[in-house]
C-alpha cells in the first residue's frame, strides 16, 4: 500500500467514524454515498473497525442500520512510552490502596495497556514493573527535607529510573556535608 492509499484510507475510517457518532443509525446506502466507496468496501472497514473493539452494532430490515454503540465514551488514545509508564505506575499505585472501589478491573485495563507496545517493548514494562515496590508505611526513612533546587529531582530521578540511566547528583548529608555522587536507581519505592 503506498503513502497516499493509506493517508486516503486513514481519512476514510476517521470520516466513517465520525458519521457513526454523529447520528443515531446510519443505513448502509447513506453512509457508502457519504465515503463514496463501494458495498464490500464498507463493509470491509465496518468488519476492520469490530476488530479493533470498536463496538458496532447493525440492525437489519426497516428503521434499521449500522451505528456506533451508544455506552462508547473514550476515543482511542494516543500515548507515548513515558506516558503509558506513568500511567501504569499509577493504576499500581491505586491498586496497592486497600480501597473498596475503583479496583475491580484494574487488571484487565493494565492488560490492555501492555497490548498496545510491541512484543519487544512488552518485557521492558514487564522488568520495571518488578523494580516498583509501594509501601504505606514506612518507618525507617529519616524525614524527607525538601530543598530548593533548579530541577525537579524526583523528574529527574524517575527519568532516569525508567531510561535505566546513571545520575549525578549532588546533596547535603545529615551531617550537613555537601557530596557529589553518580548514581543507578536501581529500584523505586513508593510510600506514604
Amino acid at each position: 500500500m503506498t503513502k497516499t492509499n493509506f493517508k486516503h484510507r486513514v481519512d476514510r475510517r476517521n470520516r466513517l467514524l465520525g458519521l457513526l457518532r454523529s447520528e443515531q443509525h446510519w443505513t448502509t446506502s447513506d453512509l457508502r454515498e457519504h465515503l463514496n466507496v463501494s458495498q464490500r468496501t464498507l463493509m470491509r472497514e465496518l468488519a476492520s473497525l469490530r476488530e479493533e473493539g470498536y463496538p458496532i452494532d447493525a440492525d437489519r430490515g426497516r428503521g434499521g442500520g449500522v451505528r456506533l454503540a451508544s455506552r462508547w465514551g473514550i476515543e482511542r488514545l494516543i500515548l507515548n512510552h513515558k506516558e503509558v509508564i506513568e500511567l501504569l505506575l499509577a493504576l499500581s499505585l491505586v491498586e496497592s490502596l486497600p480501597l473498596p472501589f475503583m479496583t475491580n478491573n484494574l487488571k484487565e485495563i493494565k492488560q490492555k495497556l501492555y497490548q498496545v507496545f510491541p512484543e519487544s517493548e512488552r518485557s521492558r514494562i514487564s522488568q520495571v514493573r518488578k523494580r516498583i515496590f509501594v509501601n504505606t508505611h514506612v518507618s525507617s526513612i529519616a524525614p524527607y527535607q525538601p530543598v530548593e533546587t533548579h530541577i525537579d529531582i524526583s523528574q529527574a530521578s524517575c527519568e532516569a529510573f525508567f531510561e535505566q540511566r546513571c545520575l549525578n547528583i549532588k546533596y547535603v548529608s545529615e551531617s550537613k556535608t555537601f557530596s557529589s555522587r553518580t548514581i543507578e536507581p536501581h529500584y523505586l519505592m513508593l510510600a506514604w
